[in-house]
């Protein structure tokens, strides 16, 4: 079977995907339904992932890589001078679709791109007027939630899971890569303008907004990182807004899953360094609030946590 490829411009990289596995090749255009094929620009600088599945153990690059999940059966290497990633994952059956898209796709680019001065993190992110809110979180505290919230109030859309972040000038610039919103059955009641175009998949047991579906939806592609929130939902109907100071902002910055799976090895623990590089200017230029809401505060979280009426001082509402 001859390999087949998936192509998309993201930002100044042109994304090349390759696999004769037409189900890795499935996951993948599903999650990022938004992009679709593109000619490459020629200042665009081009990245090639190519996967393949069979019984065997891979030898040659991936002998000596240190990105290698050998007890799940996935290897990966990755070649910095000519921007290629090899990905093999030594299974007969298919392997699952979360494994698929984030071991096999997300995280691998993500280590490439640190190449670039660039770096993901766990975080949905949405801007107004160029000022971008990143909303970071454990699973299940409402990330998506509040997203999709500061969306249907105006917000512009980047991503609800993997943004990219860049530096410029001192600042801390967020980039869109925008992928499909995961909404946990019990938000749905809170966004019936869109409840015809959620669909359900019982493999995650989420329902999945594909953001090209929402006809008021806007997207953005770059805004500087004014304030981060640290969501917690809360069993008691009680909105709670509190700020940070710069040392626990950092320190909850420091939480983010790419910054804690990067470090089993000492190499990735001094490639990590860039990622504190990241929070520590964050900590700096912008805001940090933690955030505890219940079902009914969901419509007010974004006019209370995205307008002027954030201070220094706790708000309770």
């Amino acid at each position: 079977m001859n390999f087949k490829s998936f192509s998309f411009p993201l930002h100044r990289w042109y994304i090349t995907v390759r696999s004769r596995d037409p189900y890795y090749l499935s996951i993948i255009k599903a999650n990022l339904s938004y992009y679709g094929p593109s000619r490459r620009n020629q200042k665009q600088i081009p990245i090639t992932l190519e996967f393949t599945r069979d019984s065997h153990t891979p030898k040659g690059l991936f002998s000596s890589s240190i990105y290698n999940m050998s007890h799940l059966g996935i290897y990966r290497a990755i070649d910095y001078q000519s921007n290629r990633i090899f990905i093999h994952v030594k299974r007969k059956n298919k392997i699952p679709r979360s494994w698929a898209y984030h071991y096999c796709f997300i995280r691998p680019l993500y280590l490439l791109l640190r190449k670039f001065d660039a770096v993901f993190i766990h975080a949905s992110l949405v801007a107004k007027k160029g000022n971008g809110i990143l909303i970071m979180g454990e699973p299940r505290a409402g990330k998506s939630t509040l997203a999709l919230s500061f969306i249907q109030a105006g917000y512009d859309y980047f991503c609800d899971e993997h943004p990219i972040l860049t530096r410029q000038k001192g600042r801390v610039i967020g980039k869109s890569f925008i992928n499909r919103i995961a909404i946990p059955a019990v938000s749905r009641k809170n966004f019936p303008e869109i409840q015809k175009s959620l669909r359900w998949e019982s493999y995650f047991k989420k329902y999945f907004f594909a953001p090209k579906d929402g006809k008021s939806i806007s997207f953005g592609s770059s805004a500087k990182i004014s304030a981060v929130i640290f969501p917690e939902f809360h069993s008691k109907d009680k909105l709670v807004v509190r700020k940070l100071d710069s040392m626990k902002f950092f320190l909850r910055l420091c939480q983010d899953d790419y910054f804690i799976v990067d470090r089993r090895t000492a190499k990735e623990r001094l490639l990590s360094l860039k990622h504190l590089h990241f929070f520590e200017q964050l900590s700096k230029s912008a805001r940090g609030y933690t955030l505890q809401y219940g079902k009914r505060q969901i419509p007010l979280i974004s006019k209370i946590t995205g307008g002027r009426s954030v201070s220094a001082k706790n708000r309770t509402a």
